[in-house]
């Protein structure tokens, strides 16, 4: 879309933030076949693209307040697309092949805590990442926890500022994010 095409799409949305029907039409229409193109264009197939425009077309319908008339709609219409995009990949990436073996594994034990065979899978590869955390990092992670200990008192007892350990727990946290769904799951969040 050319920059006279943006600006009279400008007008529109302006309208459209005003409450004009007239303008929802030729608004949405164009924003659908932009947002396709792009996505496409990053090589989505045919059903995802439909559901990642429609989840746009809603973010953009939700969030039209915010979109400031002096700034350039293409800039705004971008950043949700984008966003959109990138949740979309994120939410993909979680889903997980299954094995046959790791679904018998997985029904071999009563409960395993409640998790399902789906997720045993992923929490199977979570719990490796524990292994890369570094030995004070690990005891840091099982005091706070596990042992429901301040960030305080985990500094004195490892005599450390109470800076590092919030970086280390950031940093932990970040590795382990996968795995921080067990473990809230199970301890009903960190504090």
């Amino acid at each position: 879309m050319h920059g006279a095409q943006w600006e009279e799409l400008t007008d529109f949305f302006v309208a459209y933030q005003r409450g004009s029907a007239v303008a929802v039409r030729p608004l949405f229409e164009s924003l659908q076949r932009r947002t396709e193109q792009v996505l496409f264009k990053r090589g989505l197939k045919q059903e995802d693209v439909a559901e990642v425009t429609q989840q746009v077309l809603l973010r953009i319908h939700v969030n039209r307040e915010r979109y400031e008339p002096d700034r350039p709609l293409r800039a705004w219409v971008s950043t949700i697309v984008r966003r959109t995009l990138i949740d979309f990949w994120r939410r993909s990436r979680k889903a997980t092949t299954i094995s046959h073996e790791d679904v018998e594994l997985a029904n071999d034990d009563s409960s395993w805590f409640g998790i399902s065979p789906e997720s045993f899978v992923g929490l199977k590869e979570e719990i490796k990442k524990v292994d890369t955390l570094k030995p004070t990092d690990k005891k840091i992670v099982d005091l706070y926890a596990f042992s429901g200990k301040s960030i305080e008192a985990i500094g004195e007892e490892l005599q450390l500022s109470t800076g590092a350990i919030k970086l280390r727990l950031h940093r932990a946290r970040k590795l382990l994010k996968g795995l921080g769904v067990f473990i809230l799951a199970c301890l009903g969040g960190w504090r």
